[in-house]
């Protein structure tokens, strides 16, 4: 989980029980960096030992998470609830978008790994270990 939070955000995270569909959770307050800028992108795939383009973030911000995560390399979902004709930044940008998280997660559990999902694209789906607190480390500039 990657979010522009404070530090309230581990204790809420561990209140509504999602501790264990996360391997580290990435606060912006934590890290010293928020989204849409690249660090905490990078701090993330560093911190789980993979390469940008192996990972994936879904996000509901145009801006802060898709293009955000897009510019640090990684794979990026838009969730866009409005169901609205994609927003078009230039004649070339067409999201990849969903109307609902719940077709992303049947689509995620439902993938075999190295399936491709998005077109010249190929990952894995991660097997996540229960998401621990640790002390933020001090940002790498």
């Amino acid at each position: 989980m990657i979010s522009n939070w404070d530090h309230r955000l581990f204790s809420i995270v561990e209140g509504l029980g999602l501790t264990s569909y996360f391997e580290q959770v990435f606060a912006s307050s934590a890290v010293g960096v928020a989204k849409p800028g690249v660090g905490i992108f990078r701090r993330a795939v560093e911190t789980l030992g993979i390469e940008p383009t192996r990972a994936m973030h879904l996000g509901d911000s145009l801006e802060d998470d898709y293009l955000g995560a897009k510019r640090a390399g990684l794979q990026a979902v838009l969730l866009d609830r409005s169901g609205r004709p994609p927003i078009m930044t230039s004649s070339r940008f067409i999201p990849f978008r969903i109307v609902a998280l719940t077709i992303m997660i049947k689509t995620l559990t439902s993938c075999r790994p190295n399936r491709s999902l998005f077109s010249k694209t190929r990952f894995s789906v991660p097997t996540t270990t229960p998401w621990r607190p640790r002390a933020p480390a001090i940002p790498r500039r």
